[in-house]
């Protein structure tokens, strides 16, 4: 049986090789980002949801005041400029 048939190296033109090498650091370069950007993504992920969490807990919180003003003054309007308060007719 004959062993396979080893053909040597050839060189390709350095033009060649430079496209090649630049499509590679391209590639890498993009890869980078692309990580970078899901790590950043990941993270403002996260504090949207810590947001969300905040703005609940802000809901409920004006929800009761504006109850409890509601049971002091009755149904009506507060500028929060001035502090003025409007009854509802």
């Amino acid at each position: 049986m004959s062993s396979p048939v080893t053909l040597p190296p050839v060189s390709i033109i350095p033009e060649e090789l430079k496209q090649i090498q630049d499509v590679q650091t391209q590639f890498t370069i993009l890869s980078r980002r692309y990580g970078e950007l899901h790590f950043q993504k990941k993270i403002i992920d996260d504090e949207m949801l810590n947001i969300d969490d905040e703005m609940i807990t802000l809901e409920n919180k004006r929800t009761e005041i504006m109850t409890a003003l509601q049971e002091k003054y009755g149904t009506g309007t507060i500028n929060i400029v001035d502090g003025s308060f409007i009854p509802q007719q």
